[in-house]
């Protein structure tokens, strides 16, 4: 199995495509090497990207490239012409193409159609987020009533909804990186998550929308919309309720409702088990597999009936054909 070099623009992880990226490589650090590189950025104690090009180039060594930030995939491809890369989706509509040469991992149901669509000839693997088992429930007093996180949310939560709000309820803004996500959750009742004029804007899409998912496990109330991947787990009268439908008002009466009744309906653990580890480890090893053979595999050759037989014993455990080709 080749070593996957997974690259990031610096050390800081706090961006959450980044921080979802680096649970995505430790992961996958239990089936094969990784190892964290950097491009725009030298950071102390890890490579650099020009550097680990120019040793591949000298000694020929054969490695995986992983990359996944979206403003940067374009440079990137460039700067990886004719190596062997994977592109991990979390989010969709930049604007570049991938060769066929490239593997697709998308993290939601919603970037896999995508690419789907638009990269049809390449390898495409879904293999979703996970949800740290840090995000739990609890019967703990919840002192905070609505938690919004600023980044991504929307002018109406901001600028409309908050003020009604606030007259009747305690709001917690988070405007800034927050260590402890989970327990700021654990102590609110509700959960506002508005990310669509955000993408409208930006003119991409949301490729999976952690915050609302965590929110969920915390044993939040979510009120959020439902744009793009958003759409993959929440289900307004199941698991959420759908923000920012009729009125300010109506969103008002509904939060206050939630916040003086709170009953919660979701089944945390049962429903959270698509995206907890335990689930997520089991996809890696077929990944992986399907990605070293895929380039393993010369597109240009003809294959002999001797090497079919190799990639046959390759996927097969004790006697079975685990793997069809």
């Amino acid at each position: 199995m080749r070593k996957l070099l997974f690259l990031y623009p610096e050390k800081s992880m706090n961006q959450g495509g980044h921080t979802a990226q680096l649970a995505i490589q430790q992961l996958v650090n239990t089936y094969c090497k990784t190892q964290m590189i950097t491009y725009k950025v030298r950071a102390e104690g890890i490579d650099y990207l020009d550097d680990v090009l120019d040793e591949y180039e000298k000694h020929k060594m054969d490695f995986i490239f992983v990359i996944h930030w979206g403003p940067h995939i374009a440079e990137l491809l460039k700067r990886l012409a004719g190596l062997s890369v994977v592109y991990v989706a979390h989010s969709t509509n930049w604007p570049f193409s991938l060769p066929k040469n490239i593997p697709i991992i998308a993290v939601s149901r919603h970037s896999q159609a995508y690419w789907g669509k638009h990269a049809s000839c390449n390898p495409i693997y879904y293999l979703p987020n996970v949800v740290s088992q840090k995000f739990y429930n609890t019967t703990q007093d919840r002192t905070n009533d609505v938690l919004i996180m600023k980044r991504k949310n929307s002018a109406y939560v901001l600028d409309e909804l908050v003020p009604l709000l606030k007259p009747y309820c305690t709001v917690k803004i988070i405007d800034e990186w927050v260590v402890d996500l989970a327990e700021e959750m654990r102590n609110s009742r509700v959960f506002i998550y508005d990310s669509s004029d955000y993408y409208k804007e930006n003119a991409i899409s949301e490729g999976f929308g952690l915050p609302p998912l965590e929110a969920i496990a915390c044993g939040c109330h979510v009120f959020s919309s439902l744009n793009d991947a958003l759409s993959d787990y929440l289900e307004p009268g199941v698991n959420c309720h759908q923000i920012r439908v009729n009125s300010s008002q109506l969103d008002v009466k509904k939060i206050l409702k939630v916040i003086h009744y709170d009953h919660h309906f979701v089944d945390t653990e049962n429903f959270l088990l698509p995206w907890r580890e335990r689930t997520i480890i089991k996809k890696i090893n077929n990944i992986m597999l399907g990605i070293n053979d895929f380039f393993d595999t010369d597109s240009s050759a003809q294959p002999s009936k001797n090497s079919l037989l190799d990639v046959i014993k390759r996927f097969t455990i004790k006697g079975f054909v685990t793997r069809m080709i």
